[in-house]
C-alpha cells in the first residue's frame, strides 16, 4: 500500500478501517516505510489502532546498527503523534535478539513473538514443545517488565487428517500454547484452511491459520 498511488492507498485504508469501526474492532497494524507514512496511518486511524508492529517479524534474522537507527526514528515519530500507542518488534522465540537490542538501546514496548509448527501427523511430540517455548518468552518479557505478545500462530499439516482427528489435534495444540498463560495477547493468524498463498507457487502447501 505504501508504494501505491497515495490517494488510492488512502481510499482503500479508509474503507478497511471504516469497516473495522462499524464492527467495533481494533486493529494491530504492522508496516515498514519512512516515518511520514507511519505517522500518516497513526494520525488518520489512531482511534482504532490497538498496537503498531514495526516491520513485520524484523528481528528473525538479527539486526545491524542501520536497522536500529531506522527503528528508533520510526518509534519516536509514532510516539510524537500518539504517545500512548504501544509499539513493538517481533522475533520467533529467540530472546537473545531482544537482549542484544536492550543493550544497544532498542525501543520497544513489548516482546513480540511469532511461532509456527508443521507436520503434526509426522511428529505430534512437537505439540509439547509449545509449553517451554511459551514460557521462555514470558519469562524474558517479565524480566523486562513487559508483556509477551503472540501475534501470529498456526500449525500446518492438519488438512490431511480426518475431521475427528483434526479436532483432537486442535485441542492438544491450543491447550499447550494457552495453558501456561504466558501471553498477554494471543492472535490466531486467519481462521480457515487457506489456499492463500497459492501452494503451487509459494510456501509448501495448505496452511491451517
Amino acid at each position: 500500500l505504501r508504494t501505491m498511488d497515495r490517494d488510492r492507498a488512502i481510499a482503500f485504508l479508509d474503507w478497511f478501517f471504516g469497516e473495522a469501526r462499524q464492527l467495533g474492532l481494533k486493529v494491530l497494524i504492522d508496516s515498514e516505510g519512512d516515518p511520514e507514512w507511519m505517522t500518516l496511518l497513526v494520525r488518520r486511524y489512531g482511534d482504532i489502532i490497538h498496537r503498531f508492529e514495526l516491520e513485520n517479524e524484523i528481528l528473525l534474522r538479527g539486526f545491524s546498527n542501520d536497522d536500529l537507527a531506522r527503528w528508533q526514528t520510526q518509534y519516536q515519530a509514532i510516539k510524537a503523534v500518539k504517545p500512548d500507542l504501544p509499539i513493538h518488534l517481533t522475533a520467533d522465540g529467540k530472546m537473545g535478539v531482544f537482549e542484544r537490542g536492550r543493550r544497544l538501546g532498542l525501543l520497544t514496548d513489548a516482546i513480540g513473538y511469532h511461532t509456527y509448527r508443521h507436520a503434526y501427523e509426522k511428529d505430534p511430540g512437537w505439540v509439547e514443545s509449545q509449553i517451554p517455548v511459551a514460557l521462555s518468552g514470558a519469562s524474558y518479557a517479565s524480566s523486562r517488565n513487559m508483556e509477551c505478545l503472540l501475534t501470529e500462530f498456526n500449525w500446518k499439516g492438519l488438512t490431511p487428517l480426518s475431521p475427528a482427528a483434526r479436532a483432537s489435534a486442535y485441542r492438544d495444540i491450543f491447550t499447550n500454547i494457552l495453558a501456561p498463560r504466558a501471553f498477554a495477547e494471543f492472535y490466531q493468524f486467519q481462521l480457515q484452511e487457506t489456499l492463500a498463498p497459492n501452494p503451487i507457487i509459494a510456501r509448501s502447501g495448505i496452511r491451517h491459520y
